[in-house]
């Protein structure tokens, strides 16, 4: 996507191509049976994924029984609840698409945010009643760095009550149904496949490029365009030693489980698919035009971005995307979006924000990076509330 090519991730989980490769309909419907059998709890959960790919023809085929029936098999018989499938990859991609936005968003006082505190963003924020809660920037890519960060964290983590996150990924991976549900909004209903929808040239160079990276297969021919451009990005992002399985907001859920923590969701994952979703045509295929021209780059501008978060450097987050040029009439394609993307979701944001702050409750508030940064950002949006904000280390 344009506005942030460097921080999505998608890994197509090959052991589920194969099986679409090399197993016929019935071979695979065969299986479905034996899951069946195999799986006797699981049974309704299998009703519920049945139902719900019914309203989607187009996916409820074989890709469907190579994928969510061994998904669900597999984790009756291994107990493996980590198990990386092409739908849960689409969860983490679209945690990890809202990061850090263009720099067009921000406004121009993202440089007063900067200070050598050589750690995340993170920010106290209290109100006249003397409620308090901690603001905190996230990435939805990392590698190791982030456990130490986590580590750190843990003083400020134990003063708090409940972690509020844009929604609860670590919960949402293991609902197949809701996966599926939301997966279906990409998929053509109509019998069109991506080529009947974008030029000749670019579908040529998206199908030229995926099979270089190894992330082409025949069945993708039905997804829209948006679905494509998280492929892209995950051709992107392989270049990288960085990760969305080490994302900090995954690692912050799974601490906040692991001390019994209150988790809030600030939005929901239903929420965030249909964003992407439905995104303008003309929106999405400059994304994708964009993110080719910028390939070779990705590996580069990705460590930039993660390394700048890692030190809280603002200014150098919102640069990012700037070596992108843009026409007058692509500037403003993207500003529409964003204003959908970014500013409006701001405003929600900081009003679940104020709602923690005067609940009683002490909130560690974590979401993407740019959600607080700018004349539009949480942080702004608080202050002109009364709120209290001063930027800490840790």
């Amino acid at each position: 996507m344009v506005y942030n090519l460097q921080a999505r991730d998608l890994t197509v989980n090959h052991y589920f191509i194969w099986w679409y490769n090399n197993l016929t309909k019935q071979q695979l419907k065969q299986r479905f049976r034996i899951f069946r059998r195999t799986l006797n709890y699981k049974s309704n959960a299998l009703r519920s994924v049945l139902r719900t790919l019914r309203h989607s023809p187009q996916i409820y085929d074989k890709i469907i029984y190579g994928k969510v029936f061994e998904i669900l098999y597999m984790r009756s018989a291994k107990g493996d609840i980590i198990f990386m499938t092409m739908i849960k990859r689409l969860a983490a991609v679209f945690i990890a698409v809202l990061l850090v936005f263009t720099a067009s968003s921000c406004g121009d006082n993202a440089s007063d945010q900067k200070k050598a505190y050589d750690c995340p963003l993170l920010w106290h924020v209290t109100d006249k009643d003397g409620g308090e809660m901690w603001l905190f920037g996230t990435i939805h890519i990392g590698n190791k760095s982030s456990k130490e960060v986590l580590e750190r964290l843990q003083p400020v983590l134990e003063k708090c009550d409940a972690l509020a996150v844009e929604f609860d990924a670590v919960s949402y991976a293991k609902d197949i149904s809701a996966q599926t549900k939301d997966l279906s909004l990409f998929v053509y209903n109509d019998g069109t496949t991506i080529s009947d929808h974008i030029p000749k040239q670019l579908y040529d160079n998206l199908v030229d490029t995926l099979k270089e990276e190894k992330l082409y297969n025949k069945l993708y021919e039905n997804f829209k365009p948006g679905f494509w451009s998280l492929l892209l990005n995950q051709a992107m992002i392989s270049k990288s030693k960085l990760s969305a399985e080490k994302a900090m907001d995954t690692l912050l859920i799974k601490d906040a489980n692991s001390a019994n923590r209150e988790i809030l969701e600030v939005e929901s994952a239903a929420f965030q698919y249909e964003i992407f979703a439905n995104a303008p045509d003309d929106y999405t295929l400059l994304s994708l035009e964009k993110d080719l021209e910028s390939i070779d780059d990705a590996e580069e501008e990705l460590n930039k971005l993660y390394n700048a978060w890692l030190i809280g450097d603002a200014q150098k987050i919102i640069e990012s995307d700037e070596y992108y040029d843009f026409t007058e009439e692509e500037q403003r394609i993207v500003d529409d979006f964003n204003d959908e993307l970014l500013r409006s979701r701001n405003l929600n944001m900081a009003k679940k924000a104020k709602e923690y702050l005067e609940s009683g409750k002490t909130v560690f508030f974590a979401v993407g990076t740019m959600h607080f940064l700018g004349e539009d950002g949480i942080v702004s949006l608080l202050e002109k509330e009364g709120c209290s904000i001063e930027r800490v280390g840790f």
